[in-house]
């Protein structure tokens, strides 16, 4: 892979996506700003400042394009807004704060987690997770179903995109006199995460099944891609070597789970990330070497082979067999690093 970054450092790189016309856009999450960049690193342009009037924000999270439009979501603000290409504000709509989670359970969906405008004009929020108050079902489930939730650009009341399984997660809140105790319900539940992940686009679920081998041999994991009218677009089967737990994390285990909760191995997957084309990077599994593996599917289902990525990079952008990753210096600056997959 080749790497190639940008020519000057930041206090703290959020989202980031490309233009039709080849440019970077990227947060600056300390300022807050949207900064363009050429693709040779060379810094054009800034817009947007911290506040709440037209074009500003509070706390911009995801960006991406429609067409010529920059769209950047800005949950604390709970609104959206749409720029032209050189920052002029050409649009804003409001995005809500939170729902309620369900009938029987009290607690809440804060909808600020991981919205995108797709391009059937949708707000999506495909990272969910939950605040259940405690008490409010006897016993709080260990995990439940909650709602993939959408609104359209009116910002009506949302409605239903798909499902995802939210694990229960410790609290240490234990409420007040006026306030009832709280806990949160994560796609995480807890490590070693080896619950299947999923990931919702305009047209398919992709699936990583992850669960933890105790077995010789050829240990496997798979992932597969589920078009909406139910086909299965393409199956991948990929072998892997797993590693055995260290003591200190057996130990963190069972303080967590208990004896019977500890696997063998750590899990064959740690994460994944995929681009707005469809590939897929799917991150193996965690361990203290200095780079970190990655498996490349094209969005056709073709594989485009296995990559070594710093353990410390960060992934915020990827399209086709470019990536971009966020990477912190010997003094903890973080760098936006170009690498290119030579395929």
């Amino acid at each position: 892979m080749a790497p190639g970054a940008l020519r000057e450092g930041f206090s703290s790189i959020g989202s980031m996506t490309t233009g039709p016309d080849g440019n970077i856009y990227l947060v600056e999450r300390s300022v807050p700003e949207i900064r363009v960049y050429s693709p040779e690193g060379d810094r054009l342009r800034t817009f947007g400042r911290s506040g709440q009037g037209p074009g500003e924000f509070q706390s911009p999270g995801s960006i991406g394009f429609l067409a010529d439009t920059l769209w950047v979501a800005d949950p604390a603000g709970q609104r959206v807004t749409m720029f032209s290409e050189t920052g002029d504000v050409l649009e804003t709509f409001p995005i809500p704060g939170v729902v309620p989670l369900s009938s029987d359970v009290a607690g809440v969906l804060p909808m600020a987690m991981g919205p995108r405008l797709r391009s059937d004009g949708f707000v999506y929020f495909e990272e969910p997770s939950a605040v259940v108050t405690l008490g409010g079902r006897d016993p709080i489930p260990d995990s439940m179903e909650v709602p993939l939730l959408r609104v359209d650009r009116a910002g009506s009341r949302p409605d239903t995109a798909g499902e995802v399984r939210l694990y229960l997660r410790p609290s240490n809140d234990e409420g007040g006199p006026n306030r009832p105790a709280q806990t949160n319900l994560d796609r995480d539940p807890g490590p070693p995460a080896d619950t299947p992940l999923r990931f919702q686009t305009d047209s398919a679920t992709i699936v990583i099944e992850r669960r933890v081998t105790s077995t010789s041999g050829y240990p496997r994991f798979s992932v597969y891609r589920v078009l909406l009218n139910g086909t299965t677009q393409y199956r991948w089967v990929i072998s892997y070597s797993p590693s055995e737990l260290t003591s200190a994390e057996a130990d963190s285990l069972v303080a967590a789970r208990g004896e019977s909760g500890v696997p063998a191995h750590r899990p064959p997957v740690s994460g994944a990330r995929i681009g707005d084309d469809g590939t897929l990077w799917v991150r193996g599994e965690i361990t203290p070497e200095p780079d970190q593996i990655w498996f490349v599917i094209g969005p056709d289902g073709n594989g485009h082979g296995r990559v070594m990525l710093p353990s410390e990079a960060s992934i915020r952008w990827i399209e086709g067999t470019v990536v971009y990753v966020v990477e912190p210096d010997e003094f903890d600056v973080p760098w936006l690093v170009r690498y290119r997959l030579d395929v």
